[in-house]
């Protein structure tokens, strides 16, 4: 060490560790610390080498030993933060990263490593403004504005983000992530067309660029080549194979066209990209097969939302067969309504004290568990009902009338992913008003923010929603109405599952159960289907809705007995 220069060593450790001769090159720095005990490039040398490694404890330990004697460098604190982000310690990761701004506020790269903790601790809005700080530090770097593209993107801004993509292009014509990464704006745009177009050519300039793949995958199905998108979606894990997303990508390509035995075992991937799911502690018990256990106790925990476990909740009668003591473990607004299923032994609240058993499965991993094929879905209905004396309550609010009664939904859960494809406004479904008249009732089934359109209603439909405490009240007044007209919310899965006759208006491109080109559901009998024939545009399945509702109240139909 004492013939050459710290930058000499340097040298030396970097050609030892291309090498892949880690060992050496940890021993140039730790003669260098043997010298000049708590040298701080040193120790930040040691962190990356580490960090190449993979060995993510280790440069954390190091990088923080650096930060000790150098508190004041920030692209230790950057590097910190890329050790503890890749240890899925965000917060601390987005911390490091603001100390990091504060010491070099001038440095792009400092606020561009902010925008990735940013977004990577999901706060998009954030990210947003570091990445903008990065682009106005250096708008030449067009790795910057894509990134700042991708954030819009999150945030919910899909033009704002396009721009953004279209800058990152315009920089560097051959920037494949900088393409697919536009393709996904313009999809979210429902311009998929053209969303299809800067995908291929993603690939066309980077075809091992996994991400572009299974974007171009995702826009196939989308506009209905369903085996180009199984391709590019196989191609994509061929890449990456513990791609999370592109094995539910795939998952939900193959459910939408029906080929349940590939798509099963994809979609059990869905608990990668689950954050309850993901951080819940593992089961001492085993994951249940499908084999038969007499006088076992499975346990089945409900997982993802209230639509999938209604849909889901069908699968349970099944396990009679099975000999084993079924539990269910219910949310609390779904506790009453599935005690009415049978073939289940126990029932335990979310939350509440388990009991013993044996195994374990989640509700929709049943499909899997079972066998179950297109060919097999259990469809009998009703196989949910509400409480008797729930039931007789609702009956007795309603009374007896001599119209049609309707019950209305237009708008989901505005966290869910894809919302603003599936919901629309209470005024969209005034055609149904007008093709009724003075021959039906509306009700309103609607729940959470939307509810607030009744008040001044656009059109007449009384409020149902502060007499609707859990999902055994809805499936008691959904029991008095004659049909239910909704879009793809719990709602819909609930009328289908209660045997009701229920409408649901479907966006394009479907969410995949409700497969292709079909008026019905093989999930649900009594389920009618009216799609929308363009991306966006509800006037046409509305229309068609209203001109068959039309139909059926001048004819006077019984929904009863022809309940579609």
């Amino acid at each position: 060490m004492a013939e050459m220069t710290f930058q000499q060593a340097v040298a030396l450790a970097r050609e030892k560790a291309a090498a892949g001769h880690w060992t050496e090159a940890e021993a140039v720095f730790h003669q260098v610390l043997g010298q000049l005990p708590g040298h701080a490039e040193s120790l930040h040398q040691l962190g990356l080498l580490a960090l190449q490694q993979v060995n993510l404890t280790a440069a954390i330990d190091r990088f923080n030993q650096a930060i000790t004697s150098a508190p004041d460098r920030a692209g230790y604190h950057v590097n910190l933060a890329a050790a503890l982000r890749a240890t899925g310690q965000i917060d601390q990761a987005v911390a490091s990263c603001q100390r990091a701004a504060d010491l070099a506020p001038t440095r792009a790269d400092v606020a561009h490593q902010l925008g990735a903790a940013l977004l990577q601790q999901s706060d998009a809005r954030a990210a947003v403004e570091a990445f903008r700080r990065a682009v106005e530090l250096n708008p030449e770097a067009a790795e910057y504005h894509t990134h700042l593209g991708i954030a819009l993107d999150r945030d919910g801004r899909p033009e704002e983000a396009a721009a953004a993509h279209r800058q990152a292009i315009a920089l560097r014509a051959d920037l494949a992530i900088a393409h697919t990464h536009l393709g996904v704006s313009l999809s979210h745009l429902d311009r998929f067309e053209e969303a299809l177009d800067c995908h291929q050519r993603a690939v066309a300039l980077d075809p091992r660029l996994a991400v572009a793949h299974n974007n171009l995958g995702v826009v196939q199905r989308s506009l209905g080549d369903i085996d180009g998108s199984v391709a590019s979606l196989r191609q994509a894990i061929a890449l990456t194979p513990d791609d999370a997303e592109a094995h539910l990508n795939l998952a939900q390509t193959l459910l939408l066209a029906g080929r349940f035995a590939e798509g099963w075992p994809e979609y059990e991937w869905r608990a990668r990209l689950d954050p309850v799911q993901a951080g819940r502690p593992p089961f001492a018990q085993p994951r249940w097969d499908g084999t038969r256990q007499p006088g076992k106790t499975l346990f089945v925990w409900s997982d993802q939302g209230y639509g999938d476990i209604i849909q889901f909740s069908r699968y349970l009668p099944l396990l009679a067969d099975s000999g084993m003591r079924v539990v269910l473990g219910c949310r609390p607004a779904l506790r009453r309504l599935q005690e009415s299923i049978p073939g289940v032994d126990d029932f335990v609240t979310e939350g509440g004290s388990l009991p013993a058993f044996d195994f374990h499965v989640p509700l929709s991993s049943l499909p899997l568990a079972l066998g179950n094929r297109m060919a097999d879905i259990p469809a009998t209905v009703p196989y949910l009902s509400p409480p008797p004396a729930v039931l007789e309550a609702w009956r007795q609010r309603f009374g007896l009338s001599s119209r049609l009664r309707i019950g209305l939904v237009w708008a989901g859960q505005p966290r869910q992913r894809f919302d603003r494809r599936r919901s629309l406004t209470l005024g969209a479904l005034a055609p149904l008003f007008a093709a009724t008249g003075d021959m039906a009732t509306f009700f309103s089934l609607q729940l959470g923010e939307a509810a607030a359109q009744l008040e001044p209603s656009p059109v007449p439909a009384e409020d149902l929603a502060p007499h609707l405490s859990d999902f055994a009240d809805t499936a008691a007044a959904i029991c008095q109405l004659d049909l239910v007209i909704t879009v793809d919310t719990a709602v819909a899965h609930l009328a289908g599952a209660l045997g009701r006759p229920v409408w649901t208006l479907i966006s394009s491109p479907p969410d995949w159960r409700y497969q292709m080109n079909r008026e019905d559901s093989p999930w649900y009998p009594t389920m009618r289907l009216f799609r929308q024939s363009r991306p966006g545009d509800w006037a046409d399945p509305i229309a068609r809705a209203a001109s068959a509702l039309g139909t059926v109240a001048r004819e006077g139909r019984d929904f009863r007995s022809n309940p579609v």
